[in-house]
């Protein structure tokens, strides 16, 4: 199977969105994840809660707050995991939310489509993130990573 490009992804994503209807749940149910991510375990940093999944994390849960960071990586046990993924139905349970600050520099998907209406703005330290972001028509800023 051919590796598909940001952009495609997030044109399949749409595409399903718009033949799929949404609702405002948090997280899925375990049972309903794809099978080889049910028995991986999840954790909870700062509210935001992460499935650990191929030495990564993917944020599938966030608090219903005005503004959410997602961090480069997370630890847990010992190891550090970095943040590749938000999950789609994310930002669904958190009608607060209108601000993502994404620090995260390998971040390969985001499958939640409420940041593509408009109402949610993404703030970008990684400039690749943020072209990658504006190309697909994101409201997004770019903000240099403070050092």
């Amino acid at each position: 199977m051919k590796n598909i490009t940001r952009r495609e992804f997030v044109a399949l994503a749409i595409l399903a969105a718009i033949a799929a209807p949404t609702t405002a749940e948090a997280a899925e149910p375990r049972e309903n994840w794809p099978e080889n991510m049910q028995n991986d375990p999840t954790t909870e940093q700062n509210g935001i809660l992460y499935l650990l999944h191929d030495r990564a994390a993917i944020v599938i849960e966030t608090p219903n707050r005005r503004a959410v960071t997602i961090p480069d990586s997370i630890k847990h046990e010992g190891e550090r995991y970095p943040v590749a993924a938000i999950w789609d139905g994310t930002f669904s349970a958190t009608p607060k939310l209108r601000r993502v600050i994404l620090k995260a520099t390998e971040l390969e998907t985001i499958e939640n489509l409420a940041i593509y209406d408009g109402k949610i703005e993404v703030i970008c330290s990684d400039r690749d993130t943020y072209d990658w972001l504006k190309d697909v028509g994101v409201k997004a800023k770019y903000r240099k990573p403070q050092k």
